[in-house]
């Protein structure tokens, strides 16, 4: 086998892998909405039942902000991994725990001004 047809089954599974990747988080992501949607509905005093799809229906605002909580750790996860694996691991941490203490600051600045 030759070093192009190697390099062109090589670019086919990484396309691959890649899809199979973003598939594996996207399911990832469904599973802890459900997870967190079940919490919430059952926290729900009025309620109390167990209705995650429900809770998502009547608050879509509160859905996308889980999703997109869910989708921003993975994706700063992922990023520390892969920084970490080619040998930028101090950087990598620097840059998550920053970017979560940001998001941490800013949650506090709006619930203590009353703003949303």
């Amino acid at each position: 086998m030759d070093f192009y047809s190697r390099q062109e089954q090589a670019r086919k599974q990484t396309r691959w892998l890649v899809l199979a990747f973003i598939v594996a988080m996207l399911l990832v992501a469904a599973a802890l909405d459900l997870v967190l949607f079940a919490a919430f509905s059952f926290s729900n005093p009025e309620v109390r039942r167990f209705a995650p799809l429900q809770y998502a229906a009547d608050r879509p605002g509160v859905a996308l902000f889980c999703t997109l909580l869910v989708l921003g750790v993975i994706g700063l996860i992922v990023f520390g991994l892969v920084a970490e694996s080619f040998g930028y691991g101090g950087l990598a941490t620097v840059v998550v725990v920053g970017a979560l203490a940001f998001g941490v600051y800013r949650f506090k600045s709006r619930s203590k001004t009353g703003r949303s």
